[in-house]
């Protein structure tokens, strides 16, 4: 069993200033502090020891407006210290200090090529360290038995491109977006076989890192046959591979659509009441490791 307490306090402020020339400044930070304490009684090896989590962050954002063209460029310095306290599956007392650190940029550019039309593309670096879970976790359903000196996860680091093209007017309005994704260090968890407990028997997987490449759609369409009545329709699609060891992931989430009818129907006191009604569909997954 689980019996926890987490304890989270967060800080955010920014500073925004606009020119008359079109230039406009955006100078933020944040601070995130997370502390995680286990409580006696649960007579298993805790889920996740405890921890203290402490992540700044400061950004800068510029904009620019030229007519119909917005460019931005945007920087952003993350750092992250955890100081982490548990005892293993043999309640034997482990302790650890990591600290993680990072540099991201990003680019930016909107066009409103028309009154209906609409383009807009961002290419930028992301990064993300490894979360508690994915460093120590005992389980059920996972069982990671590496030492100290196997726990060297680093953060994941990659590059990510956004192109999104939308339409709207009074009747009808649709959105296509797409992206690409390349990721170093990607963290996902695979099977890695069966353990018995005195629950019974279940798999166990482990967390391993891999270079990752993803390619991505998503589309939605909306038509307002009425002033309260709509449709919608939605679908996404997402390719991904595993290039370090040349396979597909497991647990991809196969590609769906989906329809959604709305209705607005009028109450008491002239308000609106809204009535949806939708239904989807997801397709099998053929990207399944071997």
């Amino acid at each position: 069993s689980i019996n926890l307490e987490l304890t989270t306090h967060s800080f955010d402020a920014d500073w925004k200033k606009s020119n008359s020339n079109g230039l406009s400044s955006v100078i933020g930070s944040q601070l995130l502090v997370q502390q995680n304490r286990n409580k006696p009684g649960t007579s298993t090896a805790h889920f996740v020891p405890n921890y203290e989590l402490y992540r700044g962050g400061l950004y800068v954002i510029e904009s620019l407006e030229r007519a119909e063209n917005t460019f931005e460029l945007g920087a952003r310095y993350d750092y992250q210290f955890i100081s982490i306290v548990g005892r293993d599956q043999a309640q034997d007392l482990f302790r650890n200090e990591l600290s993680f650190q990072n540099f991201t940029l990003t680019l930016g550019y909107n066009r409103k090529i028309s009154r209906e039309w609409n383009f807009s593309t961002n290419l930028g670096s992301a990064w993300r360290p490894p979360n508690v879970a994915e460093l120590y976790a005992f389980g059920k359903s996972t069982d990671n038995v590496l030492t100290e000196d196997d726990r060297k996860i680093s953060p994941e680091k990659g590059f990510k491109w956004i192109g999104s093209l939308t339409y709207f007017n009074n009747k009808f309005d649709t959105e296509l977006t797409l992206f690409a994704n390349y990721i170093e260090n990607f963290i996902n968890s695979r099977p890695r076989g069966i353990t018995n407990t005195v629950r019974g028997a279940f798999p166990f997987y482990t967390f391993e890192q891999s270079d990752a490449l993803l390619f991505g759609a998503d589309y939605s369409i909306k038509y307002n046959h009425t002033d309260r009545l709509s449709s919608t329709i939605r679908g996404n699609y997402l390719w991904s591979k595993d290039l370090s060891n040349d396979a597909f992931f497991v647990g991809q989430a196969p590609g769906s659509i989906g329809y959604e009818l709305n209705v607005e129907i009028p109450t008491f006191k002239g308000s609106l009441s809204k009535l949806s009604v939708s239904s989807n569909y997801t397709f099998r997954q053929f990207q399944a490791p071997q």
